[in-house]
């Protein structure tokens, strides 16, 4: 039989069995799963029987209802699937339900460092207006730059000075 095992601590451990065609949560007596906690609306979400297994559904609930993270409207749910009612988390079991995909392995890095190209395509151009500067080629370098610049501010300022003041 699918049932729902609470995670969250302040109700770890207690267990809902899903039975019937439909079985509302929410915070007041009238639904079927009673939690009584305050981030949970008083008809929160319902787990609505499909096929052999259940799907969630939820009811315009203020926090939502999320299934491995995702906030959802509605989803099928499968063996082991991480069921957020407002701030409680519970666990979907299920002896039909397939087992939850696992992730994929990790994708390889993949080291460009030793390529002829340094990681770039054969044909790749530089589109930049400023060339870049590489060791040992012809170029400006950065201290000289700084110095014309010291020099024509001085000379900015000297001229200022003498003409127009």
């Amino acid at each position: 039989m699918p049932r729902l095992i609470v995670q969250s601590e302040e109700q770890a451990g207690q267990i809902f069995d899903l039975n019937g065609e439909v079985s509302r949560v929410g915070r007041i007596n009238e639904n079927e799963i009673v939690i009584q906690h305050k981030s949970i609306s008083s008809h929160h979400a319902e787990f609505v029987l499909d096929g052999n297994d259940y799907l969630v559904k939820d009811l315009d609930s203020t926090n939502g209802t999320r299934v491995n993270g995702e906030r959802v409207k509605s989803v099928k749910l499968r063996k082991g699937d991480l069921v957020r009612v407002g701030n409680i988390e519970l666990i979907y079991e299920s002896e039909f339900a397939p087992d939850v995909k696992p992730l994929p392995d990790k994708t390889p890095i993949i080291n460009l460092g030793g390529c002829g190209f340094k990681g770039l395509p054969p044909h790749f151009m530089n589109s930049s207006l400023i060339p870049k500067v590489v060791n040992g080629a012809e170029g400006v370098s950065f201290p000289l730059v700084i110095g014309w610049l010291v020099f024509g501010l001085a000379a900015f300022f000297y001229i200022y000075r003498v003409f127009l003041s």
